[in-house]
């Protein structure tokens, strides 16, 4: 490659460039699209959601064994639509909940969710690829929970996520 010479990026390989502005403007050119897919995701989410909890957003990677991660969020976030006004819920906004997860042999990982005053969560997630494969991470996972005062019910899902330095924008869903 003649030095100096400025190329763009095929969009199948990347053309190494002798002008380091050229790979400057690709690093930021690369993390704006990420960071507008990512907006776009998330204003659809909450669009589709009825009632949203932050504490059950996890990627697809599972803890490693004896790994503790405790965590917090903000759950039952709702906005509903009557009549094709929006009017948010009665009462609080939110109620604040608590996740502990550990990991567990084999790619396994064990949480438990406590939505203060009227929910608890019990969950076993297992990271079918190995921790070596590169292209991304896939986990199904079961849960049950048991509404106080109400009804229990069991429920499963999957998450596919992809690690991308310090980044890891994922998706799950629950059946």
């Amino acid at each position: 490659m003649v030095k100096g010479l400025k190329t763009k990026e095929n969009r199948w390989f990347k053309v190494a460039s002798a002008d380091p502005s050229v790979n400057s403007e690709r690093g930021r050119s690369k993390l704006r699209r990420i960071l507008i897919v990512c907006t776009l995701l998330a204003v659809l989410m909450l669009t589709l959601s009825g009632c949203m909890a932050t504490s059950t957003f996890y990627t697809a990677r599972t803890l490693d064994q004896g790994k503790f991660a405790p965590g917090f969020g903000a759950d039952d976030i709702f906005v509903k639509s009557t009549d094709n006004s929006v009017t948010v819920s009665k009462g609080s906004p939110f109620v604040p909940s608590f996740l502990f997860a550990y990991g567990l042999p084999l790619r396994l990982e064990a949480d438990a969710r406590f939505v203060i005053p009227r929910l608890l969560e019990v969950s076993l997630r297992d990271q079918i690829n190995p921790r070596s494969f590169e292209l991304f991470d896939f986990s199904p996972d079961i849960t049950f929970g048991d509404l106080f005062g109400g009804y229990t019910y069991l429920r499963y899902g999957t998450s596919l996520s992809k690690d991308i330095g310090s980044f890891e924008p994922y998706i799950h869903y629950s059946y």
